[in-house]
């Protein structure tokens, strides 16, 4: 058997160990829980990391469609313009075309009034010649009748001369 003191020195090794064992164990522990935990923050991390990565996505994916969009409503403004020039100028080709008309109309207009001052002054020239040729006719149909009469009359005096 064992002297005492080795015993005891034994005795106390082996509390020694058993304190260390259960330091290791307490340790062990603590360091499993931190495990889980950083475990735990880690498939969170990623949970979120691939929300945002989905979420990145959707942005990208935002930004294209936006990107088409802007590009087709680009061309469309472009074609619009074009559209708007052609108007424009086929607008300022009738306002000529109308301008064009509208002066002729004048123009027709003011020769209609001359025609129409013309035909008038024509119309009074006939109507006084109308007047003077009814007027000499008149004239002429009293100098027939004065004739007629001075006929009458010198066939009265020579009936008369010839009785004498």
């Amino acid at each position: 058997a064992l002297p005492i003191s080795e015993l005891d020195k034994l005795n106390e090794t082996i509390r020694k160990v058993e304190q260390f064992n259960e330091q290791i164990q307490s340790e062990i522990q603590i360091e499993r829980r931190a495990a889980y935990v950083a475990e735990s923050n880690v498939v969170k991390l990623e949970k979120t990391k691939q929300r945002q990565d989905l979420l990145v996505d959707g942005l990208n994916e935002r930004i294209r469609t936006l990107s088409e969009q802007q590009a087709a409503m680009s061309a469309q403004l472009a074609a619009q313009k074009d559209e708007t020039k052609v108007a424009r100028e086929t607008l300022n080709e009738a306002l000529s075309e109308m301008e064009s008309i509208s002066l002729e109309k004048k123009q027709f207009v003011q020769q209609w009034k001359t025609s129409i001052m013309g035909m008038q002054r024509r119309d009074d020239a006939v109507r006084k010649t109308e007047e003077a040729l009814t007027k000499q006719k008149e004239e002429l149909q009293a100098l027939d009748n004065e004739m007629v009469g001075y006929r009458q009359n010198i066939k009265l005096a020579q009936a008369e001369n010839a009785k004498l």
